[in-house]
């Protein structure tokens, strides 16, 4: 997640008369958690480095420490949790970030107390700006699968500009003075962490559609299917882009929201336990949508894992990929599981067992890819035990 200024980082550490606190000895360490590999024990996840790293935020924030490097250590430490399915501490450090954020004043910039100093350059507002979509995605991820409960920042508005393409922001150099926002059409070319941060507004649209208890049925479908159809056009739109580009791992983090985002849509709607039947003609069209949308979704996922594969031949690209990718395959995983549980389908069993194959590939990056991959065997083992009587 490109949230830390290469430039101005750099920069800072090259003037003798620069002064660092605390705040970025916190983030060295944080750094250092989430770059290195870690150890087959799945209990190596709670490693020394990130005890520390969690006693060393509560040590500053008991001193009233507020800075940007805060909320970035912060941001690194919440991923950490993500990827190595550490919980309910990941929720919780998602929901501090998104309080860190709202105190600093960087959830908007234009309305909220700022305690953070006037802006100096364009690179410090950009840093500002992607820290808080970092809060944004990760709030946004990290409630997929938690059904009932709240977001904890607001969507971004309309007018909110989305991040400044990769080169700009490396260089250090003042992109364009009306930067794409938020309402800037999808098919306007922009870099990966910009296309995250599009996909992720979808998906939280998604969760918000489904904690909206006051719609009328008709309503609440055409809403669904006129979300279906917007993280549709986007996911297109990302899979060409990612085929004509050099940085297919760049893309393939916002294609994999995307993707979850439409199962997460879909599924409520789909209605897999047995004997759930529809109540009313307009819900059986609904969840026929929902099923024929799993399926399709689905299908899309098993050709952006060839594509990733493809793509990731060594140790180097593997630890490029994102955490997020990984509830992406689980989520088709589990749709192919019960595609093969219903119907014996051969072509599903096999992306099933391609999947598997993957997520035992990447969890040498990210512990996470592990606990999808139990959660998977622990599934089929529980239907066939059902089965068997």
């Amino acid at each position: 997640m490109p949230i830390i200024s290469k430039k101005r980082f750099a920069r800072n550490m090259l003037n003798p008369m620069w002064e660092a606190g605390p705040d970025l000895a916190l983030l060295f360490l944080c750094m250092k958690l989430i770059a290195p590999r870690p150890q087959d024990d799945p209990e190596n996840i709670y490693n020394p480095i990130y005890a520390a790293a969690k006693r060393f935020i509560s040590s500053l924030e008991a001193s009233g420490i507020v800075s940007l490097v805060v909320l970035q250590a912060y941001i690194l430490v919440a991923l950490y949790e993500l990827g190595h399915s550490i919980y309910p501490a990941a929720w919780m450090t998602v929901g501090s970030c998104a309080r860190y954020g709202q105190v600093l004043g960087v959830h908007d910039s234009e309305r909220a107390p700022q305690l953070l100093s006037l802006v100096s350059s364009w690179t410090e507002l950009e840093e500002r700006r992607r820290s808080w979509w970092g809060v944004i995605i990760l709030d946004r991820v990290i409630s997929i699968g938690s059904k009932g409960r709240v977001l904890a920042c607001e969507d971004p508005r309309d007018i909110a500009a989305l991040p400044a393409t990769t080169s700009a922001w490396d260089e250090g150099q003042i992109a364009s003075q009306n930067p794409p926002s938020v309402s800037s059409p999808m098919s306007d070319p922009l870099c990966p962490f910009a296309r995250l941060c599009q996909a992720s507004r979808l998906l939280g649209k998604v969760l918000r559609h489904h904690s909206q208890r006051d719609m009328q049925e008709t309503e609440r479908f055409q809403q669904a299917s006129d979300l279906y159809l917007e993280i549709s056009d986007l996911a297109r739109i990302l899979v060409h882009q990612a085929a004509m580009s050099q940085e297919y791992l760049g893309f393939s983090t916002p294609m994999s929201v995307c993707f979850s985002a439409l199962c997460a849509l879909c599924d409520p709607y789909a209605c897999h336990v047995s004997g759930d039947k529809p109540t009313t003609p307009e819900e059986g069209k609904m969840q026929t949508q929902a099923v024929d949308g799993l399926k399709t979704v689905s299908s899309s996922i098993k050709e952006f894992l060839d594509h990733l594969v493809s793509q990731t031949t060594n140790h180097l690209d593997i630890e490029r990929v994102s955490p997020f990718v990984m509830e992406t395959l689980y989520t088709a995983g589990a749709n192919f599981a019960w595609d093969v549980r219903e119907s014996g389908n051969k072509s599903s069993q096999e992306s099933l067992d391609s999947i598997r194959q993957s997520l035992g590939r990447f969890s040498g990056k990210w512990k996470c890819s592990q606990a999808y991959l139990r959660i998977l065997e622990a599934q089929e083992f529980t239907y066939v035990a059902v089965a068997s009587g």
